[in-house]
């Protein structure tokens, strides 16, 4: 009777299902124990109709009282948007009384016991998913849960937890700056490398992750103010590993992310300022990055020939205000 009716989950039997279930009801003899009833590989029921793509018969088990146990990481390893609306208002509750971590005994052979739907979602960074956890209110992933120790699984789950982490879709839906917050968590994972020798390749791929979504992400900008604006933009002094208030760029810059700081909009921006810096120093310049070649040839040549005397004056007078401008000229 068990073998037929995991058969009839698996192959979505919707009807057979709910009339089985109901003839355990009413008789005695029959009784399947929805709460204990598992396949050969350890699959609740709910979870193996989740893991079959059988929606309509998840929603018949689930009217019956079935556990959600793993069910919902079933749907979110499937990438099951559908499956995902039936189960995240029963799983919300069973999630946030159940406790998450390596020592836990609430995992199965399929999830590891710190596998939250929030990491596993990152991981797989879908952003349909994500946003409805997210805003259904389940918990996310916190690195720093997770001590570094010589045991394996430990190490495993802080791993995961990174990954999840630096998952694009993750950091788009839960950081007010994106930006700041993949610098941030490439920084984190390149400053441990050293204690976690083992997993380098891995950490340096993450941390690569982050750096090409903020790149990615700079894509974005359509027009030269929008790049400015991101550029611009100043960050907290505890993100600077000079304590000090800095932009965007200067940030990047001071990190060493050279994905960043090389992509053809900081350059433009690096530029404009840069001539910006020369006309402000005088009129005779203004209107130098719209000139002809010619004219911007000219220049460079005399200021190449003038470079020996300009030299000579920071030498002589590096507060003033030729010698202040040198650096920028240059």
């Amino acid at each position: 009777m068990e073998a037929r009716f995991l058969s009839l989950v698996r192959n979505n039997e919707a009807s057979e299902v709910s009339t089985v279930l109901g003839e355990e009801n009413v008789s005695p003899d029959i009784s399947l124990g929805l709460a204990t009833l598992q396949d050969k590989f350890g699959r609740s029921v709910l979870e193996l109709a989740v893991d079959s793509g059988s929606r309509e018969v998840a929603e018949v088990l689930l009217d019956h009282g079935a556990p959600i146990g793993d069910a919902l990481l079933y749907a979110i390893d499937r990438q099951d948007v559908d499956a995902m609306r039936i189960l995240k208002e029963r799983a919300l509750t069973e999630t946030l009384g159940r406790t998450y971590g390596v020592d836990s005994e609430d995992g199965s052979n399929a999830f590891p016991s710190y596998m939250t739907p929030v990491m596993l979602a990152a991981m797989k960074n879908n952003y349909d998913i994500l946003e409805m956890l997210l805003q259904a209110g389940f918990p996310t992933p916190a690195p720093d849960d997770y001590k570094w120790t010589t045991d394996i699984s430990e190490s495993i789950a802080w791993l995961d937890a990174y990954r999840a982490v630096c998952s694009p879709s993750y950091i788009l839906l839960t950081s007010p700056d994106p930006f700041i917050t993949a610098f941030r968590t490439a920084k984190a994972l390149r400053d441990a490398l050293w204690k976690r020798e083992q997993y380098r390749p891995e950490l340096e791929l993450l941390a690569d992750q982050c750096e090409t979504f903020a790149r990615e992400l700079l894509d974005e900008a359509r027009s030269t103010k929008e790049a400015g604006t991101i550029l611009e933009h100043l960050c907290s002094p505890e993100d600077s590993p000079y304590r000090k208030s800095a932009s965007t760029i200067q940030l990047a810059v001071d990190l060493k992310l050279k994905q960043f700081v090389t992509h053809p909009l900081c350059f433009e921006y690096v530029n404009q300022r840069k001539f910006q810096e020369i006309a402000d120093f005088h009129p005779f310049f203004q209107g130098l990055e719209t000139a002809s070649s010619v004219y911007t040839a000219v220049f460079l040549v005399t200021v190449g020939l003038a470079y020996p005397f300009l030299c000579l004056a920071h030498l002589l007078a590096p507060q003033s205000k030729v010698s202040v401008r040198l650096v920028v000229v240059s």
